[in-house]
């Protein structure tokens, strides 16, 4: 574990390390950046840095590519990996919270709702041939950040100090729920939430 120096004017809403480099995408309106952030230092180079007019949300890498959400105003901006310039745009409706790009290329967003759903990692279109996205208890309150790491998708919970692991896509439902057990097994006093798509398994797992 290291602590490097952070930029305190940064309001930080997209955060992923790819390449040995670490992306960081920060909010407010009039004031929101994507920059490339030295991992082993903390400081960013000066090009490092693109404007946004609009409030910048969650990032995800995307091969030579970035995708940068925006909180309300419906658009998800498309930029080079290298440069920070913007490429192409795409709307969607609902919030722009939480973005990460999972193992089997597909791009997973939080929207303000208790819902994740999969967009196509190019077009940013919803994949509405698959209606299997993933998803908490109706009412649950809305993930903010997502991290997609070993085929499971970690979701931060707004306002709450829980966490929740999303394993989509294995096919044998107690081996589904018992990896979701085996990752809320850590020392913090926290609740995980295992839910699947195919079948649905939601079970809430308490302090472990």
């Amino acid at each position: 574990m290291q602590q490097i120096p952070h930029d305190t004017s940064a309001f930080t809403e997209g955060l992923e390390l790819a390449g040995g480099v670490l992306y960081e995408g920060t909010g407010l309106e009039g004031a929101s950046t994507i920059r490339a952030v030295d991992p082993g230092t903390g400081t960013v180079p000066p090009a490092g840095e693109a404007a946004n007019e609009l409030f910048g949300e969650g990032i995800t890498v995307v091969g030579a590519t970035i995708w940068q959400l925006t909180y309300r105003q419906g658009i998800a901006i498309q930029r080079d990996r290298d440069t920070f310039a913007e490429l192409r745009r795409a709307s969607f409706t609902g919030e722009g919270l939480g973005l990460c790009h999972d193992a089997a290329n597909r791009l997973v967003m939080s929207d303000g709702t208790d819902r994740l759903p999969f967009r196509d990692p190019q077009t940013f279109q919803q994949d509405r041939r698959d209606p299997r996205d993933l998803g908490w208890p109706s009412g649950s309150p809305s993930s903010t950040e997502l991290e997609c790491a070993q085929g499971a998708v970690f979701a931060n919970v707004w306002r709450n100090r829980d966490d929740r692991a999303h394993r989509p896509g294995q096919r044998k439902r107690d081996r589904r729920c018992r990896s979701c057990r085996a990752a809320a097994r850590r020392p913090a006093r926290r609740r995980w939430t295992c839910s699947t798509v195919s079948p649905p398994c939601r079970e809430p797992m308490s302090s472990l």
